[in-house]
């Protein structure tokens, strides 16, 4: 498993394909993060705050908010439910599943 940030959505200017030039009053990015176990989520929320202070340039004003955190969790893959479904999977397709450890983002784990 690897830890993951990814872009979900700009609030900051045109959005059609144009020549004009906008300078904008507000810009705003939507970004989530995925942790691996044994990392502190919030030790890294922090960090990452510290560093969009760090790079900020002085004319320009910054904030970073904490929506939503969930840690990560370790899911054991060799359980008899795991074992189900690689059944079932192989029934379905006709091949045997790939396991492997991977990321999920929702904040529940079954």
């Amino acid at each position: 498993m690897r830890p993951t940030i990814e872009n979900h959505s700009n609030g900051s200017g045109l959005s059609e394909e144009d020549h004009k030039t906008v300078i904008l009053f507000r810009a705003v990015i939507k970004l989530s993060m995925r942790t691996v176990p044994d990392e502190d989520l919030l030790k890294i929320y922090e960090l990452f705050k510290q560093h969009i202070q760090k790079i900020t340039p002085p004319t320009v004003r910054s904030t970073v908010n904490l929506i939503k955190n969930c840690d990560a969790s370790n899911v054991e893959i060799h359980i008899p439910f795991s074992h189900l479904a690689e059944v079932s999977y192989k029934q379905g397709y006709s091949f045997d599943p790939i396991t492997k450890r991977d990321g999920g983002s929702l904040a529940v784990t079954t």
